[in-house]
């Protein structure tokens, strides 16, 4: 997925299927979470595929990073500004 960085999220958002925008909003705040917070913030069970899968494609796509101890945070590239 190519976005222009002049769109900036809500360029990011408008392409995503709504799985991917449920669990990337919250991520939005630029804190990182647990996955158990986020799935719980985005509606989801944690665990289940509904959030799993959608989580993992966010990462295929450089949209989310992994951190150490199970957080998870969206990626700087998404903050950067023209």
């Amino acid at each position: 997925m190519h976005v222009d960085p002049a769109e900036g999220v809500t360029g990011v958002l408008a392409r995503l299927p709504g799985p991917e925008q449920r669990v990337l909003k919250p991520l939005l705040d630029g804190n990182a979470w647990t996955s158990v917070s986020l799935a719980v913030a985005a509606g989801y069970a944690f665990g289940s595929g509904g959030f799993n899968n959608p989580k993992g494609r966010l990462r295929s796509l450089g949209l989310v990073e992994y951190l150490p101890g199970g957080m998870i945070k969206a990626s700087p590239i998404l903050f950067l500004t023209t």
